[in-house]
Formats: C-alpha cells, structure tokens, sequence
C-alpha cells in the first residue's frame, strides 16, 4: 500500500515546509490581509530591520532593531486617511 504525502510537507525546494500551520502562505490571501488590514497593523507588518549604520544615524534603541513609529514633531500621531488635512495633520514620516 502506497501512502500519498501531505502536500506542504517533507518535500524539498521551495515551499517545502511551513513553520507555522496556522498561518497560510497563499500569495492571495496574504495580499487580500495586507490590504485591508488596520493601519496600526499595517504598520507592523510592513516594517523592516534596520542595519547597525542606520541605527547608530537616528538613534534607535539598542533594544530595539526596527522603527515602528510614526512620528510628528517628537510625539505619535494618528494615521490620516483622504486628502483633506488641516495644517496640524501633515505627517511628518511615514511607515
């Protein structure tokens, strides 16, 4: 009797084995969760590790290896959708 293998599985090449079951690796899927998902998780998910140069250049926390925050003149600021913006809402950064 022949077994057939799980597909995801034991199998060399790409794909070959998920770290998590519980997370799908569907290209679809993930590009639907991206962008409908809040911009406070946006923001998490789309930041990225910073090199030691750019670490030491704006002074992020040793602790710390990537930005997360958005910032205006030194305080978080709430993400603004749509194109009206009082003069107080103009972001400074961006995530």
């Amino acid at each position: 009797m022949v077994r057939k293998r799980r597909r995801g599985c034991d199998r060399s090449g790409p794909g070959a084995m998920k770290y998590n079951p519980h997370v799908t690796s569907s290209r679809r899927k993930n590009r639907k969760a991206h962008f409908t998902a809040l911009s406070s998780v946006r923001r998490v998910l789309m930041s990225a590790l910073l090199s030691w140069e750019l670490r030491s250049k704006y002074n992020v926390d040793k602790d710390r290896k990537s930005v997360l925050e958005r910032k205006k003149n030194g305080r978080a600021v709430a993400d603004k959708k749509g194109i009206k913006f009082t003069a107080e809402d103009v972001m400074q950064n961006i995530y």
